[in-house]
């Protein structure tokens, strides 16, 4: 039968009072001699046996070096230390039952004698472990170093006064540390900024695309801007809330220090994410009938179908994509994305020139070209996790285990996490696509899709920096729970927060500012320059509205809660936003005004839904939650469950 074999606790440098005795008999514990009354009303800081005034008493020497000797304990016996290891093996998710055996306290031949003695040891243990909790690695490291198993018996090396004021002051720093501005800010703003540069450059290329396409005349630019919508509403949103459950998964798993975990993760969420391409890629097959059926002019369906088509192996890229970056990200690696979206950008211009105009394949070649962007992204971003992996190999963090058939198991728990993204994507993203075909029903429909679409494209390209920041506040929170830190949890959410609102406030007042120079940059018509003016403070609202809902989504990503948004969006969006849009577009005439201004009160309830509810969390309830979470799942693949890790 296995026992732990724990080192002593020492007590903590708080008012506690320390007294030893010894008990006679076999088998017994053996305890130092009483100190003197004198001795026994001094702090614990000082060493075990000494005097008021330093001096050891006579023949305490001998005793004092018996002290440094481990104290072997018979089976059976209870040890207030091992109760208080317990206590931490139970906090980090070990078995209940060992926690509750090895806190069992001596049975009823226990003297009164002894339970006086335990009682105090038990209070002192109790605390000191609490303090060695709170401090993490830096208190497990004034204790003595982490508990170690041995099968004989129980043995405990006794405290130091060093020991104890060690685990002291450091459970009181590592309290502290980490939680303000000056130690949030900067680890969300690291991960962020490339972030940032990744969804930059990745849009950018939609950006280059749509100039080559433009050139090629109206209707294979309506073509390419419907099958744009499709992609985005019947494949792209699907694909990226699934791998979205790579990001809690992952972020949670690296942050309790079950790296082996990561590697099968990422297996796992490539089978599922691109399992659920194939079924799109079929739909995508047979689109042209579709899209005719929807209303859509045949020579538009047909153009628009086939760029569907040629863009299949795209969507497929893409999604594999995302899953590297999720898994990279979650170990705050987000640099070679960031490079490897740059390269792509800086080549997309070269591409799409050879492939549409040098090659003269026209709209197929626009297809050709985006396609051959994701395939450089990715091939950058296998290299890059293949080097890392063979630098990183037999080191104790090493992610990456190789293939293994693990990853055709447990699909269920990952569509726990990724079905709910999906859907909190879907909603907000859908929504959008049904207010742009509301755009098109408006009096004048050409110039109302074309202010739509302007005003869209704005917004969407100034949410790609909030969007990073997301991101990095969803790595920071999951890392903080999956290390049991919701102290540090709730500290990057609320600091990502007001970075998002900030930076989303400057840019909304930009825009308002400089609106007119904004448009021009994208269209030269002073009509639809007009009609967006008009709409424009509705758009620098949506803006504020999208950054702060963004930052909040990043907190219910990393702390695994996707159901939860995905109602709040679907609330938000389809019971509030889609009426109150129809309402004062049409019966209230408001045109493309009303159209912004029901998206904006749909924002608006889900920002101060979210808000109210993460304001009223048990940060600490959601950690443990977490650490159960993960400790449950090593414990079907057979693993230990992981260590109390301190947060990445």
């Amino acid at each position: 039968m296995q026992a732990y074999v724990k080192g002593r606790a020492p007590a903590p440098a708080a008012q506690r009072r320390c007294r030893t005795a010894g008990v006679g008999g076999a088998g017994a514990r053996r305890r130092p001699p009483p100190r003197p009354a004198h001795a026994r009303t001094r702090p614990l800081q000082r060493p075990l046996g000494a005097t008021a005034d330093g001096d050891s008493p006579p023949g305490q020497q001998q005793q004092q070096q018996q002290q440094q000797q481990p104290t072997v304990l018979p089976p059976g016996s209870a040890d207030p230390y091992a109760a208080a290891a317990a206590a931490l093996a139970g906090a980090d998710g070990a078995p209940a039952a060992a926690a509750a055996a090895a806190a069992a306290g001596p049975g009823p031949e226990a003297n009164s004698k002894e339970a006086t003695i335990d009682a105090d040891f038990d209070a002192a243990a109790e605390a000191a472990s609490e303090a060695a909790a709170a401090a993490g690695p830096a208190g497990v490291a004034a204790l003595g170093g982490a508990p170690a198993l041995d099968a004989s018996a129980h043995a405990r090396a006794p405290p130091t006064a060093e020991a104890a004021a060690a685990a002291a002051a450091a459970a009181e720093g590592g309290a502290k540390e980490g939680v303000g501005a000056e130690g949030v800010l900067p680890r969300i703003t690291s991960l962020a900024i490339p972030l940032m540069i990744q969804n930059l450059a990745g849009y950018s290329v939609s950006i280059i695309g749509a100039v080559f396409i433009g050139r090629l005349g109206p209707l294979l630019l309506s073509s390419s801007f419907l099958a744009n919508s499709f992609y985005n509403a019947t494949g792209l949103s699907i694909a990226m809330g699934l791998s979205a459950g790579l990001e809690t998964m992952c972020g949670q798993a690296y942050g309790a220090g079950d790296y082996k975990a990561l590697g099968l993760l990422l297996q796992r969420a490539l089978l599922i994410c691109c399992a659920a391409c194939v079924p799109v890629g079929a739909l995508w097959l047979g689109s042209e009938s579709l899209l005719v059926a929807m209303g859509q002019e045949p020579a538009i369906a047909a153009a628009a179908s086939r760029y569907l088509i040629l863009c299949i192996p795209c969507l497929f890229l893409s999604i594999s994509c995302e899953c590297l970056r999720k898994y990279l990200q979650s170990q705050r690696e987000a640099k070679p994305a960031a490079i490897m979206a740059a390269a792509a950008t800086a080549a997309a211009p070269f591409l799409f020139y050879a492939l549409v105009n040098r090659a003269g394949f026209g709209l197929d070649g626009a297809a050709m070209a985006f396609v051959a962007c994701q395939a450089i992204t990715l091939a950058g971003l296998v290299a890059f996790v293949a080097a890392r992996a063979r630098k990183m190999e037999g080191h104790p963090q090493q992610t990456w285990g190789g293939f293994s058939k693990e990853a055709f198991k447990g699909w269920g728990e990952y569509l726990h996490y990724g079905v709910p993204a999906a859907a909190h994507i879907c909603c907000e993203w859908w929504a959008l696509e049904v207010v742009i075909l509301w755009a098109g029903l408006l009096p004048d429909a050409a110039l109302s899709l074309s202010t739509m679409g302007l005003c869209f494209s704005i917004n969407a390209y100034l949410y790609m920096l909030p969007l990073g920041l997301a991101s990095s506040i969803n790595t920071n929170v999951a890392n903080a729970l999956g290390g049991g830190d919701g102290e540090r949890a709730r500290a990057a959410g609320r600091w990502g927060l007001a970075l998002a609102a900030g930076l989303q406030a400057v840019l909304a007042g930009a825009l308002l500012l400089g609106g007119r120079h904004v448009l021009s940059l994208f269209c030269p018509d002073p009509a639809v320059i007009a009609r967006c003016l008009g709409v424009l403070p509705a758009l620098s609202c949506l803006v504020v509205l999208d950054g702060v809902n963004a930052a909040l989504s990043g907190v219910l990503r990393g702390s695994g809660r996707q159901k939860l948004g995905a109602a709040v969006n679907f609330v938000g969006f389809w019971i509030v936003g889609l009426p109150l849009s129809w309402a004062l577009a049409f019966p209230g005439g408001l045109g493309e005004w009303g159209l912004w201004a029901g998206v904006c009160a749909g924002a608006g309830v889900q920002a101060a839904v979210l808000l109210t509810l993460l304001s009223r969390w048990d940060w600490a309830a959601e950690a443990a939650r977490v650490r159960r979470r993960i400790a449950e799942a090593a414990a079907r693949k057979g693993d230990a469950p992981p260590g109390l890790a301190p947060a990445h």
